[in-house]
């Protein structure tokens, strides 16, 4: 196997910075199905959110890479 391949299988599409929250949950439909007047979430709730997301793809990226 080249060296070339090698390195491409350890290079990601998307960065941890390309996440965004918004794409993957569906705001609307949770305050559709428990009737919420509003979806708010303070900032600090939002980004504590944010983190386990993150969080998660890197334990999981992390761990893909090593079982390699």
């Amino acid at each position: 196997m080249e060296l070339k391949s090698i390195i491409m299988k350890d290079t990601f599409t998307k960065t941890i910075d390309d996440f965004e929250m918004d794409n993957y949950i569906d705001w609307k439909k949770i305050c559709e199905d428990f009737e919420l007047a509003t979806g708010d979430l303070s900032p600090n709730s939002f980004f504590k959110l944010e983190n386990i997301f993150k969080e998660y793809i890197e334990t999981n990226r992390n761990e893909n890479l090593f079982r390699r």
